[in-house]
């Protein structure tokens, strides 16, 4: 009985990439946006918050992005896609467009004032905000890492100069 073993193991690049989508789809449950109201009259306290999944597009367009990549980054080792072609340029395109996903939704969080009311209020950004923008922030870095390490040539294919014959040279 003959058996093959064609396991492709993940390179680096490519277990961040994973991690990052799986990091992404955690974060997508966790609080991204957080506000919280105490009054003062009667000491009561209110809060509220929303996951990735209802703080608007930009949040889950990210969250989508980088578990795409993920998934594609973890294609090889079942035997697909072996050979994309350009595959670190499209991951880093994707990865960008996350970060700047995330970095948009963080921006445009509502802001409000309760000092006129004698309320105190907090409201931010929560846990899955930074996971993700974490998650996005590492993808986006080895992607370009990788691509710039693919259009190097390789140590073999580089010829040492040639003796160009100047005065006092062997």
């Amino acid at each position: 009985m003959e058996t093959t073993n064609n396991s492709v193991k993940l390179g680096r690049t490519e277990l961040i990439l994973v991690l990052a989508g799986l990091v992404a789809f955690i974060s997508s449950f966790t609080h991204w946006f957080q506000v919280s109201v105490n009054t003062d009259v009667l000491g009561n306290l209110y809060a509220g918050s929303t996951n990735g999944w209802s703080s608007g597009i930009a949040a889950w367009g990210a969250i989508l992005l980088l578990m795409a990549v993920g998934a594609m980054a973890l294609l090889p080792t079942f035997d697909v896609a072996q050979k994309l072609h350009g595959r670190y340029r499209l991951f880093m395109m994707l990865t960008a467009i996350a970060l700047v996903l995330v970095i948009i939704r963080w921006a445009s969080y509502p802001t409000a004032s309760a000092s006129e009311s004698g309320a105190q209020l907090s409201e931010g950004a929560g846990l899955g905000t930074f996971l993700c923008l974490f998650a996005a922030l590492a993808a986006t870095g080895f992607s370009y890492l990788a691509l710039r390490a693919s259009r190097r040539p390789p140590v073999e294919a580089v010829t040492p100069a040639e003796h160009l014959g100047f005065p006092g040279q062997q």
